[in-house]
């Protein structure tokens, strides 16, 4: 099995079948389906729950990252790599890595929910959890040749500053709330 030249090389060393197909795996949670749709379910439930800004917060924060996703890729317009013929991938551009963008997005916003009025140590747990989410489909992304280790961090950094945005908005917002 070949590798993509964009892997680095410790982490070709790394690859084999199993391993390829666990990396799969944990690349789909930043899926753009599959992060919307968990985002969704996220909106539908705090609406469910009259919960009306936090969850006009979810779907501004959401809408927000694909929208600087569609911009930055289009200002930056960065080609892909020369990727492991056996990926299929969406789109022409690559930075920042939609996927590191989606899922750090998706599963920050959850984390902020669900650690709101949690004691300190809980709150960290549950933050680590869904931390370490974003960081293995990040790693995923470069695992599989599919995109450069510069547009995953990319990633990384502009859903830090939405889920940081979000989390400003919704420290506002009384715990009894959600």
């Amino acid at each position: 099995r070949m590798a993509s030249a964009a892997t680095p090389r410790k982490i070709r060393s790394l690859r084999s079948a199993p391993a390829d197909q666990l990396m799969v795996i944990v690349t789909m949670l930043g899926d753009r389906w599959v992060a919307l749709a968990i985002a969704m379910v996220t909106f539908a439930w705090l609406v469910w729950r009259r919960a009306w800004r936090p969850a006009i917060a979810t779907a501004a924060t959401v809408g927000i990252a694909s929208l600087a996703l569609w911009i930055s890729q289009s200002v930056i317009g960065r080609v892909r790599t020369p990727q492991d013929v056996t990926i299929l991938v969406e789109g022409a551009f690559t930075f920042p890595s939609p996927h590191v963008v989606l899922a750090g997005t998706a599963f920050g916003v959850i984390a902020l929910l669900v650690s709101q009025g949690a004691g300190r140590w809980t709150r960290a747990l549950l933050i680590s959890m869904f931390a370490t989410l974003v960081i293995a489909v990040a790693f995923s992304r470069v695992y599989l040749g599919v995109h450069w280790l510069s547009d995953v961090i990319g990633g990384l950094l502009l859903a830090a500053i939405l889920v940081s945005a979000f989390g400003i908005v919704i420290e506002a917002i009384p715990t009894r709330k959600i």
